[in-house]
């Protein structure tokens, strides 16, 4: 079984084949996915120089708004 270290790293390598946003040098990443208990949750990704920031957002049955 992988350690939570170990899948952390795999998901970084993964995130890097993703679209981001800059905020100043800053990549952003905002995922949307339904989770295991099939409600809609964001994860918020930050990487500023080397150091990666992964929050969790919200969690909602509510069915997301597409922008643009």
């Amino acid at each position: 079984m992988l350690s939570i270290e170990k899948h952390t790293y795999e998901f970084l390598k993964k995130l890097a084949r993703f679209d981001y946003t800059l905020s100043v040098t800053d990549k952003i990443w905002n995922l949307l996915f339904k989770n295991q208990a099939h409600r809609w949750s964001c994860l918020h990704i930050n990487k500023y120089r080397n150091i990666f920031y992964i929050s969790h957002v919200v969690s909602t049955n509510q069915e997301p708004v597409a922008s643009g």
